[in-house]
């Protein structure tokens, strides 16, 4: 049985539906799309082999992209077309956050997948994909094992390196929505630089990312950032300096 926050989810979630309800037909539209790609796909994954004795990870790159995807990706498509379709975005621009918002998501979900994966082991399953353990000759029932420090490193760094690409993305993303609209620069700069401050965590601790105890910033980091992202969202130049501070 659900408890907690998916309990209180559930048990609401009649007043969810007529608020959604009262919302115009477009926009009704946009949000049921995409909910139900994201369900459809979350369902395909809740339906993988289990771990039995082990634990199973991701098969490849494009299966955790996909698997991102499903559960960020669709977030991103979703809230772009509620955005271009609420501000009457630029068609030239309105393509090019089109382009960009899938890649945006993916890097918010990569950075999730990386530094849960002492609760998803667990759960016997984590979320990264197993041939890039191979290249460095890991595997996942063995990525805590003592004597792996240096290959975990490795293959932790090169999935950073990915990720960071899809953050560049959700930056170029948020410089393309015009300056005017200061809320909805300030709400995508805060995941964002959450995200970049949690992967300098993960690459400065990357053994104890994966073996634990969970890596995670600080509630003053937390602080610190989202006062960060009010300053800097609203202008290009320095939203792009403080990222460029973050990736050092």
């Amino acid at each position: 049985m659900a408890d907690g926050h998916d309990h209180r989810l559930l048990a609401q979630s009649r007043q969810l539906f007529d608020i959604l309800g009262r919302l115009p037909r477009p926009k009704q539209r946009i949000i049921y799309r995409w909910a139900g790609e994201m369900a459809a796909g979350m369902a395909e994954f809740s339906q993988s082999p289990g771990a039995g004795d082990g634990v199973t990870a991701l098969a490849d790159e494009a299966e955790w992209d996909r698997y991102c995807y499903y559960v960020a990706g669709t977030v991103g498509q979703m809230l772009t077309e509620l955005i271009i379709s609420e501000y009457k975005i630029d068609p030239d621009i309105s393509t090019r956050l089109l382009q960009l918002c899938n890649s945006f998501g993916l890097g918010l979900q990569k950075v999730n997948t990386i530094k849960d994966v002492p609760q998803d082991r667990e759960r016997g399953r984590i979320y990264l994909p197993e041939s890039t353990m191979r290249r460095h000759s890991l595997r996942p029932e063995i990525l805590v094992m003592a004597g792996n420090h240096e290959s975990v490193r490795a293959f932790v760094f090169e999935l950073a390196r990915g990720t960071w690409k899809h953050l560049d993305d959700a930056i170029e993303y948020t410089r393309l929505v015009p300056p005017h609209l200061k809320g909805v620069r300030m709400f995508l700069t805060v995941p964002i630089f959450l995200a970049a401050g949690t992967l300098r965590v993960i690459m400065k601790n990357p053994v104890q990312t994966m073996s634990g105890p969970p890596v995670k910033i600080s509630r003053r980091d937390v602080a610190r950032l989202t006062a960060a992202a009010g300053l800097h969202s609203s202008s290009n130049a320095r939203l792009v300096d403080y990222f460029r501070h973050l990736k050092k």
